[in-house]
């Protein structure tokens, strides 16, 4: 066959492959063409036929767009999981108020009585007080040991409140700072001392306290401002509630 044929070789034309050795067949036979399907494979330059499409292939890129989409729902789930987390974690980090403390101050009691009427007497028993705290007034009178040591003049003064609880003050005078600091070393001897300290007006040390609380829960308090010393006796905490209240 010539090279002018080469491109229009057709199955007819292709030599038939060796076969098997078998029992001789009629010329009619050997010189029969090759089956089609044979010479298809055998024909040089002509290509096999392509493989048959995987079904399962066409879901490929519709499977690839699923996980994608799953993905990126899994993302924006996780991202809104942190965010919600971390806005819960500043809101227990903020400081919660707390409010301030505030000072509550009671107010003071007030007698139950009305105190006695005074008669004026000198500027220094007049500068003593009519009521302290809930006691009242009740009696006036001169307190001649006061005088006796020394004092230019002296009183004792009764205030009750109306009830059971009553408070007796002795009030003198002296000459000087330094007579009626020697009349309170004295008064405070005659009993041991259960707190002292100095008396303050203005910042300024004007004096001393003293103060003696007994088995029995009676008490005194004494102390000098100035010239000027004062002695309250009864219950123990009144006494003390009474100088802390006393004006002078």
């Amino acid at each position: 066959m010539t090279d002018s044929t080469r491109g229009t070789w057709g199955a007819e034309d292709l030599p038939a492959p060796p076969a098997p050795a078998q029992p001789a067949v009629s010329a009619a036979t050997a010189g029969s063409p090759a089956p089609a399907s044979r010479a298809r494979r055998s024909a040089p330059g002509v290509e096999p036929d392509a493989p048959a499409p995987d079904p399962a292939s066409k879901d490929h890129p519709t499977r690839r767009r699923n996980l994608l989409i799953a993905a990126a729902v899994g993302a924006v789930v996780i991202v809104g999981l942190g965010i919600a987390a971390l806005a819960g974690a500043f809101d227990a980090a903020e400081p919660v108020a707390t409010p301030s403390a505030s000072t509550v101050t009671l107010a003071s009691p007030t007698p139950t009585v009305a105190p006695i009427e005074r008669t004026p007497t000198s500027a220094f028993a007049d500068a003593l007080p009519s009521t302290v705290l809930d006691l009242a007034l009740t009696a006036v009178a001169p307190q001649p040991t006061l005088v006796v040591a020394d004092a230019l003049e002296g009183y004792r003064f009764d205030y009750s409140d109306g009830a059971a609880v009553s408070v007796a003050l002795d009030a003198g005078q002296w000459e000087s700072p330094e007579e009626a600091a020697v009349a309170y070393t004295a008064l405070v001897a005659a009993a041991p001392a259960t707190d002292s300290g100095s008396v303050e007006v203005g910042g300024a040390a004007v004096g001393s306290w003293t103060f003696s609380e007994g088995a029995d829960g009676a008490g005194s308090v004494t102390w000098t401002n100035g010239t000027a010393l004062f002695q309250a006796t009864g219950p123990a905490q009144t006494v003390r509630d009474f100088y802390q209240a006393f004006p002078l």
